[in-house]
């Protein structure tokens, strides 16, 4: 190989170090603004989904608003047909307050003119503005005597509406829960020990004593187990018997097995429950 040879072969490595310093230059580009891209994309993500769940809270605020809104304004309108009654009635009170000053006015002009005409009824006219002193004290007693009673009026009426609606609230929640416990099969007239609750436990544990069985289950006066109440034992969709609860402790209790509906072995694991449901 001649120098000139030597010349290209050297310039050809030069360029191809030189190219793939280019390519490496590139391709880190291309990844970083790959990377970058990703990131935009998860942001704008990112935002639009803080921009739809702050659309939503603006939505809940603004619906909570207007029915604040509805409310108070029913609150106004009740407020405001309570004031026109009182004050239809202290436009009465005041006509009757009027009435009596005329009255008092009147019996004031006919003392001065007694005064006037005859010196010796002067200890009569006072005894009369004694009177009439009295009458207004009276009159003004019976007034604020009938704006107190108006007042506890109202006081008791809103008390007989408000008796009124929890009574009627809890003649349907009454109701309903008749309905329920009348589709659940339960009694609505049993007290809370005749009902068995709707639980459900396991076979902890089983002891064969001649030819009674006795089982150990995790349920037990905690849960609203009682002496007395029946369980079904049952291995996925197999039933496979019921037992009595002897006795009752907080967290466990003891069953014994009644042989009449005994279908099949009774296992620890097994499941039991108040009300059997195999569905």
């Amino acid at each position: 190989m001649n120098f000139i040879g030597k010349i290209f072969v050297v310039f050809i490595l030069i360029m191809s170090i030189i190219f793939m310093t280019l390519a490496a230059v590139v391709y880190a580009t291309h990844r970083d603004w790959e990377k970058k891209a990703n990131t935009a994309t998860k942001q704008l993500q990112d935002a639009r989904a803080e921009a739809s769940r702050q659309e939503n809270e603006y939505n809940r605020l603004k619906s909570e608003l207007e029915a604040q809104k509805e409310a108070s304004l029913q609150q106004v309108r009740k407020l405001e047909s309570e004031r026109d009654v009182l004050a239809g009635r202290t436009t009465n009170l005041q006509r009757e307050v009027d009435d009596l000053r005329g009255q008092w006015t009147e019996a004031t002009a006919a003392v001065a003119s007694t005064q006037k005409s005859n010196n010796l009824t002067t200890q009569e006219n006072q005894q009369l503005r004694d009177d009439i002193r009295v009458a207004l004290n009276r009159t003004d007693t019976a007034i604020n005597r009938a704006l107190a009673a108006t007042d506890d009026l109202h006081q008791t009426q809103q008390k007989l509406e408000n008796a009124a609606e929890q009574r009627d609230s809890l003649l349907n929640q009454v109701s309903d829960m008749t309905g329920v416990m009348e589709a659940e099969g339960l009694d609505p007239s049993a007290t809370l020990d005749q009902v068995t609750p709707r639980i459900d436990g396991v076979v902890t544990g089983v002891a064969r004593r001649g030819s009674t069985v006795l089982i150990q289950v995790s349920i037990g006066e905690d849960d609203g187990l009682r002496k007395g109440h029946t369980v079904e034992i049952f291995r996925g969709t197999r039933y496979l018997g019921r037992a009595e609860i002897l006795s009752t402790e907080p967290d466990r209790a003891i069953g014994r097995i009644d042989p009449r509906f005994q279908e099949g072995r009774i296992q620890e694991s097994d499941r039991v429950a108040t009300r059997l449901n195999l569905g």
